[in-house]
């Protein structure tokens, strides 16, 4: 960005990204940009890995795995890292704080239920929605402060 447009105004940058995406050059897409036709292409042991890892999440529910734990059985550590990443750059998985990561469906769930909670009591408590999951405290505090930070809570 600073080679082609310098340390001037954002604003030049961001009406020249927003040329090109609407002649259709490059897209945006969750802060990334990429060219219009291009479209990544994954081996078949990388969308393997990209499934395992994503089911792990899904199924991890309210109390997800660890990191290490989620690519433990996979063979190519840095072919799961990447995998890794690209859920969490497509936001099919949301990293809510202290290495914790959610499922979106799953904090999605979660989001539906605090939002009522709070909606009928105006309030809701780690304790209160640790119990109305049935994890930890160390999971219902990170979505807590997740939605704070986010705006959804606060």
């Amino acid at each position: 960005k600073t080679r082609v447009f310098g340390s001037g105004d954002d604003r030049l940058y961001g009406h020249a990204l927003d040329a090109l995406a609407g002649g259709g050059r490059i897209a945006i897409e969750a802060g990334f940009v990429r060219l219009g036709e291009f479209s990544p292409s994954r081996s078949a042991p990388e969308t393997a890995s990209r499934d395992t890892i994503e089911d792990a999440f899904r199924r991890g529910r309210y109390a997800p795995p660890a990191r290490d734990d989620a690519l433990a059985g996979l063979r190519d550590r840095e072919a799961a890292d990447r995998m890794l990443q690209a859920l969490l750059d497509d936001g099919l998985l949301i990293n809510v704080g202290a290495e914790i990561i959610f499922h979106r469906e799953v904090l999605q769930e979660i989001e539906t239920l605090v939002t009522a909670y709070v909606g009928e009591h105006g309030e809701i408590t780690v304790a209160v929605l640790r119990d109305q999951l049935g994890t930890s405290r160390k999971y219902a505090l990170a979505v807590l402060e997740h939605f704070d930070a986010t705006r959804l809570t606060r």
